[in-house]
């Protein structure tokens, strides 16, 4: 089993940003889920582990390999996609990962012809390998992104906002593929869509303002709310009298009323009722009410 160990990882920009303020996590083979609103420091994160970027502070170990002063050993066993990457548009899909094969180093021609057939297939692109990249449409370019990142059977691919914008049959295609890596090598998903977390992954972290606010299994992310979510169905005019009164997680429109759920140690009446806490509770509570890790 590989271990992924960050410790103490700072990042303060030129503008006076700081995008990690001490980031600690322990991620190891399998499917790992880093949740976290726009701008919490994921990418940041994702950046430097791919060594595209500097800490100020702090270190990364992949088993005994220093990532960030072994780069090139990195870069050997390491996959990644980007929350935005470019292709040639007048290239085509075979052409592209012919050329980044060579690239990875796979320098025979007949082995690099069998792993682009192999990945064009595991990712549903075979039909396509000739298809010019720029009439791909976004589902098969976040497809290409995959086979690409595949290229030399990485030990850790990270994926950095892989299913933002992707039609519901495509997400499910997309699952399926993440799912089947993540039984061998080690896959961080960094997201902000709570569902792509909860289908996926056996461990997690939640962070915000470029720090981790609790980093567990889901299931224990939820026990300690458990018997404290509460529910009620609102007209919109309530809301700001709802929040004065409740710690409001979240809301949202629901058949042109809203759902508010809050949070309450006991039975807060007032007709709110009584359910069952998912990780988009959790979410919502962690980054509203930015607990310390548990």
């Amino acid at each position: 089993m590989s271990v992924l160990k960050i410790n103490s990882l700072k990042k303060t920009y030129d503008n006076g940003t700081q995008a990690l303020k001490g980031v600690d996590l322990t991620i190891k083979t399998g499917m790992y889920g880093l949740l976290g609103p726009n701008g919490a420091g994921k990418s940041t994160l994702m950046k430097t582990i791919a060594t595209l970027q500097e800490p100020d502070e702090g270190t990364i170990f992949l088993n005994d390999l220093d990532v960030l002063k072994e780069k090139h050993e990195v870069r050997k066993i390491l996959g990644f996609l980007p929350q935005e990457f470019d292709v040639y548009p007048k290239a085509t899909a075979y052409e592209l990962l012919n050329h980044l094969a060579v690239l990875k180093g796979v320098t025979d021609s007949g082995v690099r012809k069998e792993t682009i057939n192999v990945l064009l297939e595991k990712t549903n692109l075979i039909h396509a390998k000739n298809k010019h990249l720029g009439g791909f449409s976004g589902g098969m370019k976040q497809r290409f992104g995959i086979a690409q990142a595949l290229i030399g059977n990485p030990q850790l691919l990270i994926v950095d906002e892989p299913t933002a914008g992707l039609d519901p049959e495509e997400r499910f295609r997309f699952h399926n593929i993440l799912s089947e890596l993540g039984e061998n090598i080690i896959v961080i998903l960094s997201t902000h869509i709570v569902e792509d977390v909860t289908e996926l992954c056996n461990s997690m972290a939640i962070i915000n303002q470029g720090q981790v606010i609790i980093e567990s299994h889901p299931e224990n992310v939820l026990s300690n709310l458990k018997g404290k979510i509460w529910k009620k169905v609102i007209d919109k005019n309530q809301i700001d009298e709802i929040e004065k009164t409740f710690k409001v997680i979240s809301s949202r429109m629901y058949m042109g009323k809203t759902m508010v759920h809050i949070w309450a140690e006991t039975d807060p009446g007032n007709d709110f009722i009584h359910i069952e806490p998912d990780l988009e509770d959790a979410y919502f509570y962690y980054i509203h009410t930015n607990q310390l890790k548990v």
